[in-house]
């Protein structure tokens, strides 16, 4: 069965016919087959990938692979074969056979996609192989003569010494640099030296170089140094003639001594290569002198080393741009001419800022002090340096500066229409409270005609009628008897007339605050009696059963006397006009809290509706049922009530329900109150 081993080695050029038994024999200073097929393998100038038959994922690939799809290698693996060629699926992966000794190889035509999205002509070659029990596919892939895209050291027609596809496999050499003696040398190269391979290794390079032993020891010591060296010189071939060569050198270590991996090229292709370089640079050089920021690239140890015309206009002009300026050099002079500091910004924290940005890469802004904006952008780059780029940002900042300005300016007028409109508003809820109030007062005066016209022209009525009859002869009374009746009721009309114009009178007074009022303290019992005495007689002609609850002690009232006399009567006055015949009426004083009594009359009456109890507190407010239609009054009862409770700074409360009775309770003070005392007792009453 074919192995990864020697598939690759027929691969790469490193098969030579040499049994593994036979290769061991070989001097001890030959590299060891698996490092040695290693290097060769990320050496290749062809595309190499391994993958798994049965997922059809990526396992290895070389450098070469890396470089032609524009990928990393990690990014590389474990991608699918058909992300790469769609061609390359599991069924042509499954289709390779493997087959006992030297497996058939299936080539074909195709095309690959990189990274990028580029796709490029490859002629691909398919071998199956066998590694630990599980079968791999070797791809190894050769962009087409029909690539014109292809990198300038691998293109066919670039090839070193031209030749067929066996002769494209670069010539390679593994050489001691303490020596200058060849270690180890591929195919390719024992065909372009023409010297059996026994022979070639552990030549001295200087044996096939002009120039003899001593130059080549110069060079090698150079290209023992750790960093890419190129040889130029001549050395004879199989043919017999003497070419000019290149030969690239690279240090690597290898069991604990450094080793020298050379390739070598003819000198023509490297002056190809160089011209193709050149052209490159000068077109890249035009690209970035067009562009309309500024652009610099430095390197690892942050030095300039590229910079166009752009960057140069826009850098500080108390520095000097030139190859190797420090980077650090420039901030500083950038700092020195930046004028949007704050004062409160530490200029050596401004500093450290920009320094890190360069290095971590992002953004920041400066403003020098002719008012121009620039914008620094910084991109570190994955192979070691960083990539600045400067733009002119002044007229971006002064259209900001002007959106901003709009923007204030809209929020401004924004402020004053919503000011406008919560005044307009204010106004029109001020309107339409002024109207309702008009509203209530037209009503009101509605009502109060509508009233007076039944309640004053009543008692009118009766003391011009009586009067009459006394003073017309016809009419006259016949007796002293009938004269008295008469007088008596002359006398009621006019007590009923008086006591309806004194509530009238009282009730203007409270609205305009020139009710009198000489506050004392008062035996709430003594006058709680009183006025049950004036209730008596009506209570008494509807068979009510009146109770009064008093408290232990005596309770004392901080009121005037007047005004506490008519509030008791009045609510009194109500419970009984408004309780049927067999009903009950309860009076209860309790003290509420050390600074206010409070009165209750409790009355099995008809009640109030629930919407109706704010209304019937003002003046000339009845309610509409039968039973109010048969009582007299002018609906100022509750209103005068409110009215002189407000007057004493204490809290009037009506609870009521239809057809089971009232509730009206009174809080009023028992000694002199302050506002605040005034205020907590009417939030504790709601």
């Amino acid at each position: 069965m074919a192995t990864w081993a020697n598939l690759c080695e027929r691969v790469i050029g490193l098969g030579d016919g040499t049994s593994r038994a036979g290769r061991s024999a070989q001097p001890h200073h030959r590299l060891q087959d698996p490092d040695r097929l290693r290097m060769f393998f990320d050496q290749g100038d062809e595309i190499l990938m391994v993958a798994d038959v049965d997922t059809g994922c990526i396992t290895d690939a070389n450098d070469y692979a890396c470089r032609r799809l524009e990928t990393r290698r990690d990014a590389l693996l474990n991608r699918h074969l058909t992300d790469i060629d769609g061609r390359l699926s599991l069924e042509c992966l499954a289709s390779i056979p493997v087959e006992v000794g030297e497996p058939q190889p299936q080539s074909l035509k195709s095309w690959f996609q990189s990274a990028t999205g580029r796709r490029f002509p490859v002629d691909l070659t398919l071998r199956c192989m066998l590694q630990g029990g599980r079968r791999f596919v070797l791809v190894s892939a050769r962009p087409s003569a029909e690539d014109t895209n292809d990198s300038p050291s691998t293109s066919i027609g670039d090839r070193p010494f031209g030749g067929s596809e066996a002769d494209s496999t670069p010539i390679q050499l593994i050489i001691d640099p303490e020596s200058s003696r060849i270690v180890d040398a591929n195919p390719a190269a024992v065909a372009f030296y023409g010297h059996p391979e026994a022979r070639l290794r552990g030549l001295h390079l200087g044996d096939i170089t002009t120039g003899g032993h001593g130059y080549v020891d110069d060079e090698m010591a150079l290209a023992a140094g750790g960093k890419e060296h190129v040889i130029h010189c001549a050395q004879r071939v199989a043919s017999g003639e003497t070419r000019a060569l290149n030969i690239h050198c690279t240090t690597f270590r290898y069991d604990g001594r450094a080793l020298v991996h050379a390739i070598v090229q003819d000198a023509g292709q490297d002056d190809a290569l160089e011209h193709r370089l050149r052209s490159a640079e000068a077109r890249i050089a035009a690209s970035l002198e067009n562009i309309s920021d500024g652009f610099a690239l430095w390197d690892a140890q942050d030095r300039l080393v590229l910079w166009n015309r752009k960057f140069d206009e826009l850098a500080p002009g108390t520095v000097e741009l030139k190859t190797g300026l420090p980077f650090s050099r420039l901030l500083t002079a950038v700092l020195d001419c930046t004028t949007c500091l704050a004062d409160e910004i530490d200029r050596d924290a401004w500093i450290a800022r920009l320094a890190k940005t360069h290095e971590v890469g992002g953004t920041m802004q400066s403003q020098r002090p002719s008012g121009q904006w620039l914008l620094f952008s910084e991109h570190p780059i994955a192979a070691g340096g960083v990539v600045s780029l400067r733009t002119d940002i002044t007229e971006l900042k002064t259209r900001e500066n002007e959106l901003i300005e709009a923007n204030c300016r809209i929020e401004r007028q924004a402020s004053d229409l919503t000011r406008l409109a919560n005044d307009l508003e204010s106004e029109i809820i001020a309107a339409t409270r002024a109207r309702q109030q008009a509203e209530v007062a037209n009503k009101a005066k509605s009502t109060f005609l509508a009233t007076m016209s039944h309640e004053l022209r009543t008692p009118l009525n009766a003391i011009l009628g009586f009067s009459e009859m006394l003073v017309t002869e016809d009419l006259a009374p016949r007796s002293v008897e009938q004269v008295t009746e008469y007088a008596g009721y002359i006398h009621e009309s006019g007590r009923l007339l008086l006591d309806i114009i004194n509530d009238i009178l009282d009730i203007a007074k409270i609205e305009t605050g020139k009710f009198p009022m000489a506050p004392e303290q008062l035996d709430v019992e003594e006058i709680v009696q009183n006025c049950l005495r004036l209730v008596t007689t009506a209570s008494e002609e509807k068979r009510l059963c009146v109770n009064l609850e008093m408290p232990g002690q005596p309770t004392v009232l901080y009121a005037d006397r007047r005004a506490f006399k008519q509030i008791l009567f009045n609510l009194l006055s109500n419970a009984v006009k408004f309780t049927q015949p067999k009903g009950s009426i309860t009076v209860r004083i309790r003290a509420h809290y050390p600074e206010w009594v409070k009165l209750m009359i409790i009355d099995t009456g008809v009640g109030i509706p629930k919407d109706r109890i704010e209304s019937v507190q003002r003046p000339f407010e009845r309610i509409d049922n039968c039973y109010s239609a048969m009582t007299s009054g002018a609906g100022l009862g509750l209103a005068l009530v409110k009215g002189l409770v407000n007057l004493h700074g204490g809290r009037l409360l009506i609870d009521s329900e239809e057809d089971k009775g009232t509730t009206v309770t009174v809080y009023l003070p028992s000694r002199p109150q302050s506002t605040g005392e005034m205020d907590m007792i009417a939030g504790l009453a709601s």
